[in-house]
């Protein structure tokens, strides 16, 4: 170390401090000088920090990154400088600042060109945990899961990088953002019918079944035949009638009193058979409307299945009621704007479902279920970004981006990156 500092002392100045064990790193030496650091191990020699990465190497940042491999190197695009570490590598710009990245999403950016390419600069320092990683660079911000890979997305929320932003067509500004990525959108992304980016994606409603006509025409034939038949009765009386007038008026002088007793029995008896018979039909009609009423009471509870139908059907209508609010990176609100996981949470938590923040923790908050079972109110999830599945097949209710806001379209790109389907509802 002191003939390390002897061959820079131009670069390092004087002293500051003794040599002193590197707090995070086994085996490590680490001194101040004037105008930098210089650290050492048997492993990687000695060498020195300034400026700003050295300012940004303390903390977590050594143990993450180890210790420095080579010399600052300068020169990079926009005046920039860089400096590798046994687990990754600082950058520093004007522009952001020194930031480290490593893992995953160093290899990813490193395959992309590291500054040369469209992803620019880091702006910050990578954050892994759980499975996932993710870190925010000029021209997008990565994330990364386990078993899914990396995806691309810009902190203004336009998906920019080797993916074509998926919420509309593609077109040339797209193409030059992502350094050559292919000019049209994936299939599935254009909007559904012909030019609006909120399609409704709804049929025409059925006609009503034009039922009972038969029973109608039933009804008048019947109406027919007993009228026919009160025409018969009617002439029958007429006649009756008629014959009783004539034998009544022969026998009038001898049998007229009984005839009148007679009368009065008739009547007597006639009187007491309505009396008798309408309490009976009464009751009767009051036990059958009683039992329909308790049955039309039993149908009108709904089953279990028909709740959970009556929940998802409310969620889509949510969904739907809320298309074209704009798209505001970190929102969650439909007046002041929303991300796609602030979209889910505010529909889902109008219908007595409290999911999560984040497309992660909403991801964990059902149960994965096959893609060829997803009904409408399911979620489908990606890492970094999660929308509701429609009343239509194929598509999905979400939150994208800048550029369309929130919309109605076809979420086949998810499924070719090995999307899940979330269920919350039942």
């Amino acid at each position: 170390m002191e003939k390390y500092a002897a061959d820079h002392a131009k670069e390092l100045g004087k002293a500051t401090g003794k040599e002193h064990d590197l707090k995070g790193v086994d085996g490590a030496r680490a001194r101040a000088y004037e105008k930098g650091n210089v650290y050492w191990s048997k492993k990687t020699g000695a060498y020195h920090l300034s400026g700003a990465i050295k300012n940004s190497y303390k903390g977590d940042v050594v143990t993450q990154l180890g210790l420095p491999t080579s010399k600052e190197k300068g020169g990079l695009k926009d005046g920039g400088a860089a400096q590798s570490f046994q687990k990754g590598n600082i950058y520093w710009s004007k522009d952001t600042g020194a930031h480290y990245t490593t893992g995953t999403l160093l290899k990813y950016w490193g395959d992309k060109g590291t500054v040369k390419g469209h992803l620019g600069y880091p702006e910050s320092d990578p954050v892994y945990k759980d499975g996932r990683g993710e870190q925010l660079f000029e021209g997008a911000r990565l994330v990364w899961a386990e078993g899914y890979g990396t995806t691309e997305f810009s902190p203004t929320g336009t998906i920019d990088g080797g993916v074509v932003d998926t919420n509309g067509p593609g077109d040339p500004d797209d193409a030059n953002a992502s350094g050559g990525a292919d000019e049209s959108a994936p299939p599935g992304d254009n909007a559904t019918d012909g030019g609006s980016a909120a399609d409704s994606g709804e049929g025409s409603t059925d006609d009503t079944d034009a039922k009972g006509d038969d029973k109608d025409s039933k009804d008048d034939d019947k109406s027919k035949d007993d009228k026919s038949k009160g025409d018969d009765k009617s002439k029958d009386d007429d006649k009756s009638k008629d014959d009783d007038k004539s034998k009544d008026d022969d026998k009038s002088k001898s049998d007229k009193p009984k005839d009148d007793d007679k009368s009065k029995d008739d009547k007597s008896k006639d009187d007491d058979k309505p009396k008798s018979d309408k309490p009976k039909d009464d009751k009767k009609d009051k036990d059958d409307k009683s039992k329909d009423d308790k049955k039309d009471k039993k149908d009108d509870k709904p089953s279990k299945a028909e709740k959970i139908q009556a929940q998802r059907d409310s969620i889509v209508k949510e969904a739907k009621a809320h298309l074209g609010v704009r798209y505001v990176w970190g929102g969650t609100s439909p007046t002041r704007g929303w991300d796609c996981s602030g979209y889910t949470q505010y529909v889902y938590g109008k219908h007595g479902i409290n999911l999560p923040r984040t497309t992660s923790q909403q991801r964990n908050a059902g149960t994965v279920i096959p893609a060829s079972e997803a009904k409408a109110g399911d979620m489908i999830w990606i890492p970094g970004h999660i929308g509701i599945i429609s009343e239509t097949k194929g598509q999905m209710y979400d939150a994208g981006s800048t550029r369309t806001n929130t919309t109605k379209r076809s979420y086949s790109w998810m499924l070719n990156r090995g999307a899940k389907v979330i269920r919350v509802v039942g």
